[in-house]
């Protein structure tokens, strides 16, 4: 409480230095006024927080709490246990003040409020940026032009927009506002008769994906018609690909797998290659007929390599080579076409 209040104390005008005094116990008042201000003062973003969330760097999020602040300030350090430096009086366990003003939606450019339009700035207009700035020549506080994701308003072909949450949960509206984080699992399909190379394609991998899991359900397979990615660990160029952007990806015991973020590709993050959280599929010593390397790009079909997609799954024949993935996804081994396998598939 006294920590709480001298802080307070700091930010707020001397007229309100009655009622803090007031809010707080005897001892505090004795050592109010020997108390030590923090460099920073106020908040540039907005004013004090009352028991709102910690200020951090242009908008960090503080644990799950309420807010009742204002919003957190432009660069500052980090507060503790409940005081910041440049948010005012911090809570415990909360969110800055409005969602700071960065997070997923985009820190505020440093040079916004200038009047100049700097590099990152839609508009600038000073001192008549707003936050409600809605309409032509007009600008948000974000130096920004709206609507846009992240405005907390809902627009145009937005399915939903949460200002900014930074929020991955599942059921939290995603970065790009196009929909909500979502819960999808993969499942092996281990038949009573092993699947050869020959599937029937792509298409007839989806087949025997829908005839034991219903409708919506593909091959997590590439080949000639299916691609994850070109450039390894991008998943760009994409084509009729299974995984999708903002997904909960869970194996058939309900483990998390991975969450995808803008990249629709498992054990990604930033460009590198990490483990998943939890197995694919049981580790039967069986493995499941994939095609793709590491790094998400296909392999060739090459007999004399010993690797491939069995021409993209269409041969069991002894003269090609079908690639797999083992339950981590972090190694990879291959069998002639004729081997017996399965498939795993993913619920769309």
């Amino acid at each position: 409480m006294n920590r709480k209040c001298c802080a307070a104390l700091c930010v707020y005008a001397v007229a309100c230095l009655s009622h803090f005094l007031s809010a707080c116990s005897g001892e505090f008042r004795s050592c109010y006024t020997t108390y030590t201000c923090p460099a920073g003062g106020r908040s540039a973003g907005g004013d004090a927080g009352d028991e709102g969330g910690e200020a951090g760097e242009a908008g960090s999020r503080g644990g799950e709490g309420p807010v009742s602040g204002g919003r957190s300030g432009d660069h500052g350090p980090q507060g503790q246990a409940g005081t910041t430096t440049n948010g005012g009086a911090g809570g415990e366990a909360g969110i800055s003040g409005e969602a700071g003003l960065g997070a997923e939606g985009g820190a505020v450019p440093t040079g916004c409020g200038n009047s100049k339009v700097d590099p990152g700035e839609d508009c600038d207009l000073g001192p008549e940026n707003d936050p409600d700035a809605y309409g032509p020549g007009l600008c948000t506080n974000r130096c920004k032009k709206a609507p846009f994701c992240g405005d907390g308003k809902r627009n145009g072909a937005e399915a939903c927009d949460e200002a900014a949450s930074g929020s991955t949960a599942l059921g939290a509206c995603d970065p790009e506002c196009t929909g909500y984080y979502e819960k999808k699992f993969i499942r092996p399909t281990f038949t009573a008769t092993p699947l050869s190379g020959n599937l029937g394609g792509i298409s007839g991998a989806d087949a025997t994906c829908v005839s034991q899991f219903g409708a919506g359900w593909k091959a997590l397979l590439v080949g000639k018609t299916r691609r994850a990615t070109v450039t390894p660990l991008l998943g760009d160029q994409q084509s009729d690909w299974v995984l999708h952007k903002y997904r909960h990806y869970y194996n058939e015991t309900n483990e998390l797998i991975w969450r995808t973020d803008e990249v629709a590709l498992l054990g990604v993050r930033s460009g590198k290659r990490l483990e998943i959280y939890a197995d694919l599929f049981p580790a039967t010593g069986t493995y499941p007929w994939t095609g793709f390397k590491l790094d998400w790009t296909t392999f060739a079909d090459n007999p004399s390599a010993s690797e491939g997609t069995c021409s993209s799954w269409t041969t069991d024949n002894g003269n090609g080579f079908g690639d797999f993935v083992t339950p981590d996804l972090t190694t990879v081994a291959s069998e002639p076409c004729g081997a017996g396998a399965f498939i795993l598939c993913v619920q769309q």
